[in-house]
């Protein structure tokens, strides 16, 4: 009688998928270091991780697995030199294209003091005129500022959190005259980078369409860490709207600062609440978890 094993093709098989689970592990931290900074220089050690899973696989691996390596350090590079000429456009944006917006706003603003001198035959149509020009610059200076904000690196978040929402609220506050009320307490320090990023993203789409549309003279702005997590709240005593005919609307018609919000706080396995009604007051919240303790 003849026996035959298959054991040593089987633990074989075994090793390949042992080597093949190591590396996406690696790929998937690899990822989630990218979603949370496309600047992040760690591409490299990832590769460098990789090459050593195929080294470790055997003979018949180490070529798959330097590809995959390759890959990975060539994305990471592309993505990192992308990220620093997004970050130098935003600079450019604000403190170019964004000054001359304000500068020409401020000279229309002077010509119609001027035409609110001349008789009224004479001054309707150019005035009316100048109302719809004045609306588009101020549609166009919101829309440069979207676009500055969203090419901000997410090195932001090394800034400490209070110290940037801070500095959010305060830039809010000279640029509106709304009465700003901030409550900041407790401890950020086990909040990560992708929580630090989505907190003041929300911040700051919360403040903006309080400035947009909401007609409020006063805000309060309640910001608290603890070791359970962290949580963000935005109020304004302005005119307020249909809460879920809102959200529904900016979706249906492409306009996702609401509803870009809502998801960023959802695919961190947070919370968003939007509560509003016609003559309000609007209040947005999320609350955000804090990982779970490492072991010592």
């Amino acid at each position: 009688m003849t026996v035959r094993s298959d054991t040593a093709g089987e633990d074989g098989e075994n090793d390949g998928a042992a080597a093949l689970d190591a590396a996406l592990v690696v790929v998937e931290r690899w990822l989630a270091a990218v979603l949370d900074d496309p600047a992040s220089d760690d591409a490299a050690a990832h590769a460098a991780e990789l090459r050593d899973v195929g080294r470790r696989a055997g003979a018949g691996e180490d070529d798959r697995f330097e590809n995959l390596a390759t890959l990975v350090a060539e994305v990471g590079a592309n993505l990192a030199a992308t990220q620093r000429k997004a970050v130098r456009t935003g600079f450019d944006l604000h403190d170019g294209a964004i000054q001359h917006v304000l500068v020409t706003g401020l000279e229309l603003q002077s010509l119609r003091r001027d035409l609110e001198e001349l008789p009224e035959p004479q001054r309707q149509k150019p005035l009316e005129r100048l109302s719809i020009v004045l609306a588009r610059l101020l549609a166009l200076e919101n829309d440069l500022r979207d676009l500055a904000h969203s090419l901000e690196t997410p090195a932001l978040a090394e800034v400490p959190l209070a110290e940037r929402a801070l500095a959010e609220i305060a830039a809010f506050e000279q640029e509106t005259a709304i009465e700003t009320e901030v409550h900041v307490s407790g401890d950020f320090g086990r909040t990560t980078r992708s929580q630090r990023i989505a907190i003041v993203r929300v911040l700051q789409g919360a403040l903006a369409n309080v400035r947009r549309h909401s007609g409020a003279r006063r805000v309060r702005v309640d910001l608290a860490g603890n070791d359970e997590g962290i949580s963000l709240a935005v109020e304004d005593d302005g005119k307020g709207f249909d809460a879920a005919f809102a959200l529904a609307d900016s979706a249906r018609r492409g306009r996702l600062g609401l509803v870009s919000m809502s998801e960023r706080v959802r695919l961190l396995g947070g919370e968003f609440a939007l509560d509003s009604r016609p003559g309000g007051p609007t209040r947005v919240a999320i609350s955000l978890y804090a990982p779970p303790a490492t072991p010592d």
